[in-house]
């Protein structure tokens, strides 16, 4: 009788074992893919603030996303960084311009 029984309890626990193998690689099979979206950030308020203080057209003043830089007319670029640290000392400017 005990003989049986610890068959039996071997049988159970390599089936259990069995199973949970089984179904724990089946996670690996169905990865999800993680879709992660970069937010497009426009620059509007920096842009004006190059073009007035520049004294350029607004539409001169272009933001290349890939490059994260300013080109003003066709030969002035200033990086992103720059052009955000100047905007953001520049207190007059939003006190006249952004009301």
């Amino acid at each position: 009788m005990k003989n049986k029984n610890l068959t039996f309890l071997k049988i159970a626990m390599v089936a259990v074992l069995g199973v949970a193998t089984a179904v724990g690689c089946k996670k690996d099979q169905h990865q999800v893919e993680e879709k992660v979206e970069k937010l497009s950030v426009n620059y509007e308020k920096e842009r004006r603030f190059l073009s007035i203080m520049l004294a350029v057209p607004l539409d001169k003043v272009i933001y290349n996303e890939k490059a994260e830089e300013f080109i003003v007319g066709e030969r002035v670029t200033l990086s992103l960084k720059k052009v955000l640290e100047l905007y953001g000392e520049a207190n007059e400017y939003k006190l006249v311009y952004e009301k």
